[in-house]
Order: C-alpha cells, then sequence, then structure tokens
C-alpha cells in the first residue's frame, strides 16, 4: 500500500522501480488585502503559488489590486469569507489584518492549515496563544511573527522573508546560509555496501551525509532516503536523516559544495573525484591507494568487515567506519582554525 509521498525503492531480483504516490500542489491564502498581502501576491506567483484572498472590505480586494489571484473572496464577516475558500493541510495561510487576525486564526488552525502566519509582533504571538488557548500542534503551526530574519521593513522586503520561509518549509530547510550548510555536507560516492554502511555511520554522528550513486542500490535494511533531486535531497539531510540520489552521469557534484567526498567508487566512476572537489578527498576501498592513481588527498584501503590501521598506538586498530570519522573531526577541527 502506497502511504507516502517521499520516493522509495522496490527491488525484486535483477530489476528495480522508483514510485511516489502524486504530491498534491500547496496552495497560498491571503486574508487581508493591505499593502504587505498585496506584495506578497505578486512574489508567491512569481514561485508558482495559486492564491486565494478574503477580505471583508470591497475596496481592499480587487482584481487590479491582486491580479494573480485565483479567486478573490469578500463578505460582510470574515467567517463567512472563509467558509467560502478550501484549505486543507497544504494550505499556507497569511493573516495581516488586526481587523480580524483572532478570528481568522482560531478558525484556521482549527481547519488544519499547514502553515498560519499572522503579521505582529512576539507580543501578538503570546497573545493569540493565551486568548485562543492553543494546543501545542497549533503552535507549532503558528508563525507570529512571520517571516525569516532578514531584518525586513518595507511590505515588499516582508514579502521577500516569508515567501523564503514558506519555501523553506515546503523543502524542509532551516532557511539557513548556503555557504555555512554546506560546511557540514558529506558526500559518500558509490553503491556498495561499505559506501552505504559509513554513510549512515556519519549521518549517526552528526554530519549531513548524502549518497551519490551512479547505478542502483539494491534493498537495504538502513535508514536511508531515497531523494529525487538535488534539493530534495537537501531537505532530507538538514532533517538529520541520510540521502540517496542517483546520477548515473556524476554531474550532480558539480551542484555540491562538500566539505568532504568520501570516494568509494573504486576508479569506476564516469566523473571520478578530484582533489578541487571538496576541501577534503578519501579514497575508500580494497583497491584504492595513493600509488593506484587516485586523486585523493588520503587513501583508506580496506574491505567493510576488515580493520584499517591508522595513528593510534601500535597494535590498535580501528573499523573502516571509525577511520573515515576520526579522519573528518581531526580534518575540521585544522579547517576551522
Amino acid at each position: 500500500t502506497l502511504t507516502s509521498k517521499l520516493p522509495n525503492l522496490v527491488s525484486e531480483g535483477a530489476y528495480s522501480c522508483h514510485y511516489s504516490l502524486p504530491v498534491k500542489a500547496y496552495t497560498l491564502l491571503l486574508v487581508g488585502g493591505g499593502h504587505v498581502n498585496q506584495a506578497i501576491a505578486t512574489l508567491a506567483a512569481t514561485v508558482g503559488l495559486p492564491i486565494q484572498v478574503v477580505e471583508t472590505r470591497p475596496a481592499y480586494a480587487t482584481a487590479p489590486l491582486f491580479p494573480q489571484a485565483k479567486r478573490i473572496v469578500v463578505r460582510e464577516s470574515i467567517e463567512e469569507t472563509l467558509n467560502e475558500v478550501h484549505v486543507d493541510d497544504y494550505t499556507f495561510a497569511i493573516v495581516a489584518s488586526h481587523a480580524f487576525d483572532q478570528v481568522a486564526a482560531k478558525i484556521l488552525l482549527d481547519r488544519s492549515v499547514a502553515y498560519l502566519g499572522v503579521l505582529g509582533s512576539r507580543h501578538k504571538a503570546k497573545s493569540l496563544e493565551n486568548s485562543l488557548k492553543l494546543s501545542k500542534e497549533q503552535r507549532q503551526r503558528l508563525y507570529c511573527p512571520i517571516g525569516l530574519d532578514i531584518g525586513a521593513q518595507t511590505p515588499q522586503e516582508i514579502a521577500v522573508s516569508v515567501i523564503a520561509e514558506i519555501l523553506s518549509l515546503i523543502g524542509s530547510r532551516r532557511g539557513g546560509h548556503m555557504r555555512d550548510s554546506s560546511r557540514r555536507l558529506v558526500v559518500v560516492r558509490g553503491a556498495s555496501s561499505l559506501a552505504l554502511e559509513v554513510a549512515t555511520y556519519l549521518t549517526t554522528n552528526g554530519w549531513q551525509t548524502m549518497i551519490i550513486a551512479e547505478e542502483t542500490v539494491q534493498q537495504t535494511h538502513l535508514p536511508i532516503v531515497v531523494a529525487t533531486d538535488v534539493r530534495h535531497a537537501f531537505g532530507v539531510v538538514s532533517s538529520q536523516q541520510t540521502a540517496l540520489l542517483f546520477d548515473p552521469t556524476g554531474e550532480v557534484l558539480d551542484q555540491l559544495d562538500p566539505l568532504c567526498i568520501v570516494d568509494a567508487t573504486e576508479g569506476k566512476s564516469e566523473r571520478p573525484s578530484a582533489k578541487e572537489d571538496a576541501p577534503l578527498v578519501v579514497g575508500l576501498g580494497p583497491s584504492c591507494s595513493l600509488e593506484s592513481g587516485c586523486d585523493h588527498q588520503v587513501a583508506i584501503e580496506g574491505t567493510l568487515a576488515g580493520t584499517v590501521h591508522s595513528a593510534k598506538p601500535a597494535g590498535q586498530t580501528q573499523s573502516i567506519d571509525e577511520a573515515v570519522l576520526a579522519l573528518m573531526e581531526n580534518f575540521i577541527r585544522t579547517y576551522r582554525q
């Protein structure tokens, strides 16, 4: 039975396929027709969000003010307007009118919208929580003040902040700097059990880990999420899960900026890893060594079941997983200095 919208991998003998449920489109509901929601509507249309607008004042909800809107509803009360629009758990709602923010917030949170942004201060947020007696689950869907913290002041700047926040939620991202997020990213290349084990071990130890495989991965018990594209993969790793992205040509690597590449392809890739691809490039596998011509700073020879000698006291060994983790942690301490 299909129950998840995330891509899934099914393997049967020599055959494998990916399947996923159709993903329903997100929609945007704007409550209030003031300058902020006008600016939000303009920007939302450019990223493909269908828009509905509701108001109690006819002059603030006209087609010239909201040419992007699929539907505009004006009634005497905000309750009437909200009863006429369809909302569900794929709806992002923004209330930008102090005249009816409490009433609208109560109705929309009870109707399970995915996101309710209310224009206002932190004091307004606390007032809403107390007066409406919100549950923990409802408080998690309430965003007040709205938007990412970019110092927005004008309606247009607030619109950028709000749409960025919505996109970060859709993409399961935190909304930080791309420069900084990539500095914890580790790309593990390869489809072998060695590559998968190392990747999940790194994730368990706090690293954002993305597996790039050029061939089909056999069904595995490991907690790995198959990603549909780079954006989805970043969403997976930002939620502390291991992402698996298929890339037969090896071109995806050029779109990433990882701190470290762990190459377990053993030189069989269409697009070999090079020292210029990341600050640290580690060659991994029984046939990988610096003498073999691999373009890596470090080579760890061995198999998953075996051990690798390192700079530990004489006679001590460590697993491949431990060796990679120790190598990366030592490197990052030096890299940050």
